[in-house]
C-alpha cells in the first residue's frame, strides 16, 4: 500500500507525508525508486494514481485530482 511506500520516502528524503484521505493511503503500489529525486518519485506516484502533491518545507501532502 502507498502508506508503506510513504514510510520509506519519509526516511530516505527526511520529509513527512500527509494523505488527504484514507483511500489514498491504501492504493496498491510496488516500486523501486533508486537514485531518484523526491520530485521524480512524487511525479511518478502522482501520474500513476491521478494524484497531486504539494511540498511545503519538509511536508508533502498527497491529494486526489490533478
Amino acid at each position: 500500500p502507498l502508506y508503506e511506500v510513504a514510510v520509506v520516502i519519509e526516511k530516505v528524503y527526511l520529509v513527512k507525508i500527509q494523505f488527504e484521505n484514507e483511500n489514498i493511503k491504501n492504493l496498491k503500489l510496488t516500486a523501486n525508486y533508486n537514485n531518484q529525486s523526491l520530485e521524480n518519485v512524487l511525479n511518478i506516484i502522482s501520474r500513476t494514481f491521478d494524484l497531486s502533491y504539494k511540498i511545503e518545507n519538509d511536508r508533502v501532502k498527497l491529494f486526489e485530482g490533478i
